[in-house]
């Protein structure tokens, strides 16, 4: 239960790394620009 509850924290974890990192590449390039 444990191993598989910490598993899918990270995989949400990772989603809003994802999120989180789209949306400063979108940032980033709009300040390039």
């Amino acid at each position: 239960m444990k191993k598989r509850d910490s598993k899918s924290a990270i995989i949400i974890i990772d989603s809003i790394n994802i999120i989180d990192g789209s949306k400063k590449d979108e940032e980033f390039y709009g300040a390039q620009n």
